[in-house]
């Protein structure tokens, strides 16, 4: 499970990029 966090990691960091952007916006 670990392994697996880890390799989708960027992908999560892309989202929590995205929801900070949608906060800012509102």
């Amino acid at each position: 499970m670990g392994r697996f966090s880890i390799h989708h990691q960027p992908l999560l960091l892309a989202w929590f990029k995205d929801m900070m952007i949608n906060v800012i916006n509102i």
